[in-house]
């Protein structure tokens, strides 16, 4: 099996369309079967008042086909503690970062200088 309980994933929204905001699933796997995964964590979605991410409080449990090919899925290493991940504006760039020296470039379109 590809995926296992306890596996850590961040799901990103594949943006179709220009203007398209940036919506981010982060969670821990409780079932995975034939690419369609069970996945309980926090949505993550553009506040436009604010001009940045933040996270719902509220804990959901998402029943997602990760071969829908609208997502694009990454595995985060086992160590990183899922509820304290930060989704971060650093300079043109989003970082996905933890309280243990982790960070993940999530930019989905790289700045010209």
């Amino acid at each position: 099996m590809l995926l296992q309980k306890g596996d850590k994933l961040l799901i990103a929204h594949r943006r179709l369309f220009q203007g398209d905001a940036e919506r981010y699933f982060i969670g821990s796997v409780e079932a995975y079967d034939q690419g369609v995964v069970r996945i309980i964590g926090h949505t993550w979605v553009h506040d436009v008042a604010h001009g940045k991410l933040i996270r719902k409080e509220d804990k959901r449990c998402k029943i997602i086909s990760l071969v829908s090919g609208s997502l694009l899925t990454y595995q985060l290493p086992a160590h990183v503690a899922v509820d304290l991940l930060r989704i971060e504006q650093h300079k043109q760039h989003l970082v996905l970062t933890g309280g243990d020296n982790f960070i993940m470039d999530i930019s989905d379109r790289v700045a010209i200088a």
